[in-house]
């Protein structure tokens, strides 16, 4: 293997589109509607010039390293570091925002979004390589980026209790001037990619399998051991490309609620007491994490199942003293 050299100078750009309305309702209220576009142009990849010419069906690594354009055994793959890679990002949002009135301050953001991005052969955290590339179909590692999330929720939400305020000083000192917040979140699950683990193409390039419809299940089909639909997969015969694209399966979202409870005390002047109560995933919802994307339909098969899951409810408390 020959590495490739960085001295480039073709440095990529990002282009950013933004266009937002707002209105006013009330004194205390906003409502807002929000475009945001990006693109990422030239970005780096990497291009192998010391690849034979294209086939599927290859008998052998002896025989794909033979037929290589420079094949007296000095080189293998031998990568040159291009920049053509594009990314893309639309997304719009609507917001609401309620500022403090009466206990009451809201933030909401609703996004509906996509990432379009061609395969990043790049592994930033080790400066290094990922191989699983194609190699030869560039535009194959085009599609919905891992990350790309279609929606996306998220509101805060703060509210001072208004028990208390006429009671016996000794009793407001106690339960008056509670302060409940909350931030709720709804998420889209990442764009996920299978991979063929039963027949390969013997190209040189990641093996895919056949999808003959929509993967994706509604939200009452998923289950722990079906999280998207099995049947729609299928391997194709040994020395085939499959038809599977990159991102076509959404893996499992967010719903989660984290709720605080907080109220400061204070004894004398210059003493504050703080405390304050955290329920992290409150309703104890589970999250579930990734799920297996490598088809295979041998008995035992772990295709299409949940693999792990985010954390259970979490509680916190803590108390501050401030003097």
């Amino acid at each position: 293997m020959v590495w490739p050299r960085w001295n480039s100078n073709v440095v990529p750009y990002y282009q950013r589109y933004l266009f937002e309305v707002q209105k006013g309702l009330g004194p205390n209220t906003v409502v807002s509607l929000t475009y945001l576009g990006g693109r990422g142009t030239k970005l780096p990849y990497y291009e192998n010039v010391n690849l034979p010419p294209y086939q599927t069906g290859w008998e052998s690594e002896d025989a794909f390293n033979k037929a290589r354009p420079n094949n007296n055994g000095r080189f293998a793959d031998v990568s040159l570091l291009r920049h053509g890679h594009n990314s893309f990002y639309n997304g719009v949002t609507a917001g609401f925002q309620r500022n403090l009135s009466k206990g009451l301050q809201v933030l909401a953001h609703y996004t509906f979004s996509k990432t379009v991005a061609d395969y990043n052969e790049i592994a930033p955290e080790a400066v290094g390589l990922d191989w699983s590339a194609w190699h030869y179909h560039r535009k194959l590692g085009r599609g919905e980026a891992d990350f790309s999330h279609p929606h996306r929720f998220v509101a805060a939400v703060t509210y001072q209790l208004p028990w208390g305020s006429d009671l016996h000083p000794a009793a407001k000192a106690l339960l008056w001037g509670w302060n409940v917040s909350s931030i709720t979140t709804f998420e889209s699950g990442n764009a996920l990619t299978t991979y063929n683990g039963v027949t390969s193409a013997r190209d040189g390039e990641p093996d895919m399998p056949n999808v003959s419809r929509n993967p994706n299940l509604s939200g009452g089909e998923h289950g722990f051991y079906r999280y998207f639909d099995l049947g729609a997969f299928s391997a194709p015969p040994q020395d085939v490309k499959g038809n599977a694209g990159r991102g076509i399966v959404r893996g499992p979202g967010i719903n989660n609620w984290d709720i605080s409870l907080s109220k400061v005390f204070r004894p004398v002047e210059r003493l504050h007491i703080e405390f304050r109560g955290d329920l992290l995933n409150a309703f104890n919802h589970t999250q579930w994490g990734g799920i297996d994307t490598t088809f295979s339909d041998a008995e035992g098969s772990t295709f299409g199942w949940i693999t792990w899951a985010r954390e259970a409810r979490v509680v916190q408390l803590s108390l501050r003293v401030s003097f």
